[in-house]
């Protein structure tokens, strides 16, 4: 036993040493499950995913019809891409101690529950979109394209904060949402989703 202790703890340090090296590479996450087809592009180089390849910054993320793309990021935070979907992550930078993520989506629709990073930092996480800026503090939520115009939702959890050039609204409450119609455009005010709207966003993703 006096020589297991030192030995685990080593073994923590080596495994921490280990993921900033792969920080250090790029590596934000990795592709927990797919369904269909997905693709990752970066610097006009293309790569078909498969369960366990790995997600770097920079990549751009895309579904065919018909598929889904789950990630695991590195701080345990997830994000589920529906079909015919485009993410981006733009930056990730975690165990640094200035820790933040900032992903985009170009079009289709996501569903994400956030990690230690939104946890941590009220204002680490963000989501961008064409028509808003999207603050994610410890959360649950979906951002997508919905009946022809882009929607965001609060499902659970620390809230999510959308702001444009227009104005913005802070969905605190559970099953809460608003539409985007352009970001010359405010933000709706926060309105409950029913259940069959709810359904409706999570057929998208899952």
């Amino acid at each position: 036993m006096k020589r297991f202790i030192p030995l685990f703890f080593l073994a923590l340090i080596l495994a921490g040493f280990a993921a900033q090296a792969d920080f250090a590479k790029g590596v934000a996450g990795k592709v927990h499950l797919i369904s269909g087809s997905a693709l990752a592009v970066q610097n006009a180089q293309v790569r078909v995913l498969k369960e366990g390849d790995q997600v770097m910054i920079g990549d751009i993320l895309s579904t065919g019809p018909d598929s889904r793309l789950e990630i695991a990021m590195a701080d345990d935070g997830r994000f589920k891409l529906g079909a015919q979907t485009s993410f981006v992550v733009n930056d990730y930078t975690f165990g640094t101690g200035n820790d933040n993520v900032v992903v985009e989506l170009l079009k289709g629709a996501m569903d994400g529950v956030s990690g230690s990073i939104a946890k941590a930092n009220p204002d680490g996480m963000k989501v961008l979109t064409r028509h808003a800026t999207i603050g994610i503090r410890g959360t649950k939520f979906f951002v997508g394209e919905m009946e022809g115009k882009l929607q965001v939702a609060h499902w659970s959890g620390g809230g999510v904060h959308v702001k444009n050039h227009a104005g913005e609204v802070f969905l605190k409450g559970e099953n809460t949402g608003t539409t985007l119609e352009h970001d010359h455009v405010a933000p709706t005010p926060a309105q409950d989703w029913g259940d069959e709207k709810r359904e409706k966003a999570k057929s998208l993703v899952h």
